[in-house]
């Protein structure tokens, strides 16, 4: 029985694919039922943004630029609307600008080139801009922009992301070596944990019905320092299991984090750094 046989044998296969030609820059889950995606062509420069039916993959919309071609991120996803900001300057990590989008459509709603969001709240906006007297704060709408009011302080942006979502997106626990685990988590762990040939730190998922695990496994050169592989597997709980696994990523110098998430009883990777597989749990 061939590796792929042992995967459908175990019932767990990709459900579906989604490719880029440049590189697969991030993966946002979105609600409702949608997946954002940033797209980086590092030779033109280009940033470029799609968004995905969770369930099925197909495509809502894609190729959208905002703002500017390059020095373009997203902000966060809040109430079925994508926040991308713009930087100060194109070597300086401060952000300024603001395009805000529709989810569904990809259209952009409004956009402000001069501030910075401060805080979410709810339908409306803390943002900050810089003026000759100094930074001034005001609410705008999340939907349209429209200015509400000057704004007291701010209570802090910190955990606001993602707020629609946040109970439905399971991120990885990063494991460091020597770090105190659960009976449960070292039982299943345990015949996949890094030993000689393997690296710290591990990354896992612990599902209702499953365990997602990421471990990173040396790769002996000969022409030079030995690199690695990240190797995702699924794990039964119970049985202890492999259900599924796959090579995520090669020649490696050093271990990667954060190439999956569970949403919605499903899957996320990015395989490459080309491909978003979903594959339900």
């Amino acid at each position: 029985m061939g590796l792929l046989d042992l995967f459908r044998a175990g019932g767990l296969r990709p459900a579906w694919t989604y490719s880029v030609a440049g590189t697969l820059w991030r993966v946002i889950p979105a609600p409702p039922g949608t997946v954002v995606g940033e797209e980086r062509d590092t030779k033109s420069k280009v940033a470029t943004f799609f968004a995905l039916d969770l369930a099925s993959g197909r495509v809502r919309w894609s190729g959208r630029r905002f703002h500017d071609d390059w020095w373009v991120g997203v902000t966060v996803v809040h109430r079925n609307v994508l926040l991308l900001h713009g930087f100060a300057t194109p070597d300086m990590p401060g952000h300024r600008g603001l395009v805000a989008a529709d989810v569904s459509t990809g259209e952009v709603l409004w956009s402000d080139p001069a501030c910075t969001l401060v805080e979410l709240r709810g339908e409306v906006l803390l943002l900050s801009r810089e003026t000759i007297n100094g930074f001034e704060r005001e609410e705008r709408s999340l939907r349209n922009g429209a200015r509400t009011s000057s704004a007291p302080p701010a209570r802090g942006f910190a955990g606001a992301t993602l707020e629609d979502a946040s109970r439905e997106i399971i991120i990885p626990h990063v494991l460091r070596y020597g770090e105190e685990i659960d009976p449960d988590t070292e039982r299943l762990l345990r015949p996949f944990s890094p030993g000689e040939s393997s690296a710290w730190p591990v990354e896992i998922i612990v599902h209702p019905r499953t365990a997602v695990l990421l471990t990173h496994e040396r790769v002996p050169s000969s022409s030079g320092p030995d690199l690695l592989a990240a190797r995702l597997r699924v794990v039964g709980r119970s049985s202890g299991s492999l259900l599924y696994e796959e090579v995520v990523q090669r020649h490696l110098h050093a271990p990667v984090q954060s190439t999956f998430s569970v949403v919605h009883d499903l899957l996320l990777y990015i395989k490459d750094g080309r491909s978003l597989r979903a594959i339900p749990l």
